[in-house]
């Protein structure tokens, strides 16, 4: 299990570099204007996350991932080296949206065929796999701090060249243990893997890279997409009610919908909340100012000291889904008051730099509770045949939040004027927040208490179709 989270934690500070220099590099270093720059960025993280829906459809008839996952970290690299040393903006950040199709779909599936049975093991492989993302995410926005305080791209392509020949030293060290996660071979399997994934891995990068030169269209796109593909399961659901498996993917589409909302609101952070914390709270402590970059290590560290902590639990027993999903909305919830509380009690004025640490420790909280168990529930809930599409939806899950939550800042940001006067506008806003994780906790007992006794779920940790 090392190995792979290892493999994760040298993909994902590609990822964070990437993403964190992006914006600035668009601005300053080819010239582009601040909305142009957030039009790329928005359709880049859309597309990221929203392709991994065709990602998981197409792993389908795949047989051996050590393919697709080669082919993910490979275009990872062309991709960053494309961008940011040939200047290859659009082609670059195809061929990264490219590789994240492949990559993280498969990762995903890898783990899940790998650990499915046994619970324990299964949720521990992913609280880990978290671990190495929030640990690479620290490292991966130092050097993308690095490279615009020197103003230089060297710092971001020789990480990238260092993860990619780790990452392949890697893959080959552990690629006989990948390989016992294989599915079935059969001709048709072996024409598709070799030959035709190839192809629509092909067809795939060209329609991302017509999606970059019309990137105000992406978000529509994604959300429409993810709208259809949704409550078009529901339909084949409802059509199949005799169908064994219908009260576990009832349960899964309902979480999906408050996986949704969680992460709808929990992305809001790089966005409103830099606001926030830049013209309402007061960022001193003593003779140090907070930079509002720092938050996010805060929420990181966090993550990483709760994931050492909470993987004690596995040696005992598995965690329950229901209370993870409503811990971390309780959780989120308490975040979001904390912030209310501060703003009452500054009457007008910037809050307290207390207000701001303690949110981000209970939101990073709610994120450790309901993340990474919600990784693992595609390999709880879900039939293997059908496992790689709904990897993809899941994943897919996450850009459309991230969409909802861009949607939302365009929507608030005409109204605040960047000092204390806008407390009032934030207090009203944290409050619907508030209502936003109340209905995705109201989802989560209507999944328990509903869904719980009309089609109540195999116990089996593992099923079969």
């Amino acid at each position: 299990m090392g190995l792979f989270i290892c493999l994760r934690f040298l993909d994902y500070i590609a990822y964070t570099v990437f993403y964190g220099t992006l914006t600035l590099f668009l601005i300053h270093g080819e010239g582009m204007s601040s909305s142009t720059a957030f039009m790329i960025m928005g359709g880049f993280i859309g597309l990221n996350y929203g392709c991994s829906l065709l990602g998981g459809a197409l792993l389908e008839w795949v047989s051996d991932l050590r393919l697709p996952i080669f082919f993910g970290i490979t275009l990872h690299f062309l991709g960053v080296l494309l961008f940011f040393k040939f200047g290859m903006i659009l082609l670059g950040l195809s061929l990264f949206v490219l590789g994240s199709l492949t990559f993280e779909s498969s990762f995903f599936l890898l783990l899940t065929r790998l650990y499915q049975n046994n619970l324990a093991t299964l949720q521990k492989a992913f609280y880990f796999n978290y671990l190495a993302m929030n640990v690479g995410g620290l490292i991966g926005f130092t050097l993308g701090g690095l490279m615009q305080q020197n103003n230089s791209t060297h710092f971001v392509v020789l990480a990238t060249i260092v993860a990619f020949t780790l990452s392949l030293m890697i893959l080959c060290a552990r690629f006989k243990f990948i390989a016992t996660a294989k599915t079935a071979t059969t001709a048709w399997t072996s024409v598709y893997q070799f030959v035709l994934y190839p192809l629509l891995l092909l067809i795939a990068g060209s329609l991302i890279f017509t999606l970059f030169k019309f990137v105000s269209l992406v978000s529509s796109l994604v959300m429409g997409l993810w709208l259809l593909v949704y409550f078009s399961i529901w339909a084949v659901l409802l059509m199949k009610q005799r169908y064994k498996r219908y009260p576990a993917y009832s349960h899964f589409l309902v979480l999906t919908l408050a996986y949704l909302l969680f992460w709808s609101v929990y992305f809001l952070i790089p966005t409103l909340m830099a606001l926030f914390l830049s013209s309402n709270v007061d960022l001193h402590f003593y003779t140090i100012e907070f930079s509002p970059a720092w938050f996010i290590n805060i929420m990181c560290l966090v993550v990483i000291v709760g994931v050492l902590r909470t993987v004690r639990v596995f040696s005992k027993h598995a965690l329950n889904i229901e209370r993870q999903f409503a811990l971390g909305f309780a959780l989120q919830i308490i975040a979001l008051m904390v912030l209310c509380m501060g703003i009452f009690i500054a009457a007008g004025h910037q809050i307290a730099l207390f207000w701001a640490v303690l949110y981000f420790i209970i939101q990073a909280l709610a994120e450790l509770a309901l993340a990474p168990i919600a990784f693992s529930s595609v390999g709880q809930m879900i039939a293997p045949k059908l496992q790689p599409f709904f990897t993809g939806v899941w994943l897919s899950t996450l850009g459309v939040s991230v969409l909802i939550a861009s949607k939302l800042s365009e929507t608030v940001a005409p109204h605040l004027y960047g000092n204390v006067s806008d407390n009032g506008t934030y207090m009203y806003l944290f409050l619907c927040l508030v209502a936003l994780s109340f209905i995705g906790l109201f989802l989560v007992g209507v999944k328990h208490y509903v869904l719980g006794r009309l089609l109540p779920l195999d116990p089996m940790p593992t099923r079969q179709v």
